[in-house]
């Protein structure tokens, strides 16, 4: 039998930058850091205090899901076919592989034999239960405490209905995006909401309450017409009371408390036209609920506070839908959350060029997408491309620099792969401030989870990060790569021409920019390079998997993303709601 400790170590030998949680709403970044530092790894914690004798063991199944608490602790839980939740108890890691080396990230279907007891933490006692902070004692939750014979059923790739063979694939593609706003009222124990059904549907489909303004909008911007709001409906849900919720605030309570109370108020028929919840928490609970938002990795629901950093800020709702379909947080100088270029950050702007791609919005530019020896085929020699600025389009709009010409490129832990785009602060990144407007961006990512999108590390952190933002006619040489980028004059349309070489020893090898020459065209590329090794236990994908189905009910498979339209269409009527619901599409 393997220790869930045991697998931890193992894991942490092979690739020790899998899955680090934020700090405490990503607010106590040191301001004016410029020290740049390696965004860490997943940290060692101590092991739960062994369960009683009297414990219950049983077989768990489920979808392990990544949930941003935003109290500085990396929280996983499991949810089964019927949507079950069993979280894992305070201190318990989540397993990076499983009992035969397998390698575990979110979304992944597990089982594991769990020790069942209570989670000992709750939004009050984010550190965990002890002698001074006890979770309200309503909340009846099983929990796993500890965990062993771990065994991976059906990878993520599979549930999600990925094309194993199709790295171009993103993960925010064709959704039938459903939602539905459950603003909550707890007026019978003290806490009302502060929002109204009216308000809400004008904050999420704009003043006509047709999707063409509003969040919808945003998301149209940022997505260029990818990602639309379907259908929408906001209503005022009344929970029962709980302390669970109000002096604990479990996100687990408060989401099935909500669900329960939705079918009973609105009828099941209605409330299953929906494929995506959100929870809007009344204000008074900011006191136990320490989070503007809240998110499953990957899921369905999201979690958010009435605050002007909460529902109120189209950039938070952005994030957390985002966290949804497998995106986490951006990095600036080591910092989680630093990036002001992008909503997975603290910016008021559009996902940056590196989750562009992962989502599926974006593509890259002719002869741009693999940028390895085989473009850059001499040390010293520049090729040029023209790129819009990514307001304009999702099309032709980023380079991806493979850098294969490092050492380091082989070291499963230490390749990186960069994200190139020019950002202009118009349409959906009107927001963006002047330190990152109007320059040539540069984001790294980790390469190892980059090369085995989609079968494995599907919804995997690959510690996105910011590492350059290059003004227009500059000679940048990007330190640790071996790469210099030269970035023409910004055009009236809003592009620019970016130059790149690499060298071997020193930047001079890349001397003065030829004359401009037309970007390349697109005969064949040269093959790149295999990717890094992946871990040597690590099973070669199976080809189209066809695993016998962990549930019941099987999630329903997603097809081959088409060509989107320019615009999408305004959001189709639904079956009206229950008498006394106000429509909001």
């Amino acid at each position: 039998m393997r220790t869930w400790a045991a697998c931890c170590l193992l894991a942490l030998a092979v690739l020790s930058a899998n899955g680090f949680i934020d700090t405490v709403g990503g607010q106590n970044s040191p301001p004016g850091n410029n020290t740049p530092t390696k965004a860490p790894g997943k940290p060692l914690r101590s092991p739960p205090p062994p369960p009683s004798t009297n414990a219950t063991t049983i077989a768990v199944t489920g979808e392990l899901k990544f949930v941003d608490t935003h109290d500085g602790q990396s929280r996983y839980t499991l949810y089964d076919a019927d949507g079950n939740v069993t979280p894992l108890a305070h201190g318990l890691e989540t397993p990076i592989v499983d009992s035969a080396n397998n390698p575990i990230s979110p979304g992944d279907v597990i089982q594991m034999e769990c020790v069942i007891g209570k989670a000992n933490y709750c939004g009050t006692c984010p550190n965990g239960e002890n002698t001074t902070c006890t979770c309200p004692a309503d909340d009846t939750t099983s929990a796993c405490t500890s965990a062993s014979q771990v065994s991976l059923i059906a990878p993520a790739y599979t549930m999600a209905g990925f094309d194993p063979n199709n790295p171009k694939q993103g993960t925010a593609m064709n959704i039938n995006y459903r939602l539905l706003v459950m603003i909550l009222d707890y007026t019978a124990c003290g806490f009302p909401p502060s929002l109204d059904v009216d308000t809400v549907t004008k904050l999420y489909m704009g003043p006509n309450r047709d999707g063409n303004g509003g969040i919808a909008d945003k998301f149209k911007q940022c997505s260029y017409g990818n990602f639309n709001i379907s259908y929408f409906q906001a209503a005022v849900i009344k929970p029962a009371c709980s302390t669970a919720v109000t002096s604990g605030c479990s996100w687990w309570a408060i989401s099935s408390g909500a669900d329960a109370a939705a079918r009973s108020q609105l009828g099941l028929p209605f409330f299953s036209n929906f494929t995506y919840f959100t929870y809007v928490v009344p204000p008074g609970l900011q006191n136990v609920c320490p989070w503007a938002g809240l998110a499953l990795l990957p899921g369905k629901q999201t979690w958010l506070q009435s605050t002007g950093y909460g529902v109120l800020r189209w950039s938070t709702v952005m994030q957390e839908t985002i966290h949804n379909f497998g995106l986490w947080h951006s990095w600036r100088n080591g910092w989680e959350y630093e990036d002001y270029s992008t909503a997975m950050g603290r910016g008021d702007s559009c996902p940056n060029a590196a989750e562009l791609s992962r989502l599926g919005w974006a593509t890259a530019a002719t002869a741009g997408g693999d940028i390895n020896t085989g473009v850059l085929t001499a040390p010293g020699t520049y090729m040029t491309w023209t790129l819009p600025a990514t307001y304009i389009t999702g099309d032709s709009n980023y380079l991806r620099v493979i850098p294969n010409w490092l050492p380091t490129y082989t070291n499963n832990t230490l390749a990186k792969h960069l994200y190139i785009a020019l950002r202009v602060p118009k349409a959906g990144d009107a927001g963006m401030g002047s330190t990152y407007s109007n320059r040539v961006h540069v984001h790294e990512a980790n390469a190892t989870m980059d090369n085995g999108f989609p079968t494995y590390f599907t919804y995997g952190d690959r510690k996105i990060q910011i590492i350059d933002m290059i003004p227009q006619s500059t000679r940048q040489v990007v330190s640790g790569y071996n790469l210099v980028i030269v970035t023409g004059a910004l055009t009236s349309s809003d592009t620019i021409q970016v130059s790149l070489c690499r060298y071997e020893t020193a930047h001079s090898q890349c001397g003065a920019l030829p004359p401009p020459s037309p970007p390349p065209g697109s005969p064949p590329l040269p093959p790149s390079p295999p990717p890094p090794s992946p871990p040597p236990s690590r099973p070669k994908p199976p080809s189209p998997p066809s695993p016998k189905s962990p549930f019941p009910k099987p999630s329903p498979k997603l097809l081959p993303s088409p060509k989107p339209s320019p615009k999408a269409p305004s959001p189709k009527p639904s079956p009206p709601p229950p008498k006394g619901v106000t429509s909001g599409h």
